[in-house]
């Protein structure tokens, strides 16, 4: 239509004609690379996000991260934390720590951070999980649910059981009186109680298994199945 209107597509419109899947994906941008089109970042984002999804080549999508800063010279929030997470969902977890090192503070997020948080405990890189934590604390960088659990995965494999018990109540202190109906140490307790001995033989492997993340337990199921592997452990 556009062609029969003799109307020439910007980057807004191949952007918008990016959706219908991978190989729809890359033929608009290869069209736009030929016609001297600059992808902005959500062009960018979407196409690095649909290789990672698709087939998890994060070599494809590093390749065209690498011609976006090389085009714009300039990185983004945006871009970069759909590079971090390509290179996570591809395991590449030292990849992905090395490009957030790279990336200068003022361009980083809560997103980038729970990125970092996420690679560096599944790289076994415990004491670099609590530094990039320390600095969360320090800029006030709000953590959502999975970089909590790294960070009490961190905590494990440190063998810090105290300071994981700890961190993980103090965690929880502003939800006491909220949806759980009681403090997190009562529903602990009771779990531990109940379920004592089964979950510590649940979660023997939290300190060596280094890719743990099972989609299928909640955020909230897996943090109190590690609290009451460190009291038992502690105790």
């Amino acid at each position: 239509q556009m062609q029969r209107e003799r109307l020439s597509p910007d980057v807004v419109t191949f952007t918008s004609l990016m959706s219908g899947g991978l190989a729809e994906t890359l033929k608009f941008l290869d069209m736009m690379t030929r016609m001297g089109l600059t992808p902005n970042q959500a062009t960018i984002s979407s196409a690095i996000s649909q290789i990672s999804r698709a087939t998890g080549d994060w070599q494809k999508s590093y390749q065209i991260y690498r011609n976006y800063l090389e085009q714009t010279n300039q990185m983004d929030t945006i871009v970069n934390n759909a590079m971090l997470d390509a290179l996570i969902k591809a395991h590449q977890w030292t990849r992905a720590l090395t490009l957030f090192q790279q990336i200068p503070e003022e361009l980083l997020d809560p997103v980038s951070y729970s990125c970092a948080l996420h690679a560096s405990v599944c790289a076994k890189r415990y004491l670099d999980t609590l530094s990039i934590h320390e600095q969360c604390n320090q800029l006030d960088i709000p953590l959502n649910l999975p970089a909590k659990k790294a960070v009490m995965r961190a905590l494990l494999g440190l063998g810090k059981f105290g300071q994981t018990v700890d961190w993980f109540e103090n965690w929880f202190a502003a939800f006491q009186s909220g949806s759980y109906g009681c403090s997190v140490a009562e529903t602990g307790d009771r779990i531990i109680e109940n379920n004592n001995e089964k979950s510590v033989q649940n979660m023997q492997h939290i300190r060596e298994e280094a890719e743990y993340d099972d989609d299928r337990v909640s955020p909230d199921q897996h943090a109190y199945e590690m609290y009451i592997y460190a009291v038992a452990t502690e105790g």
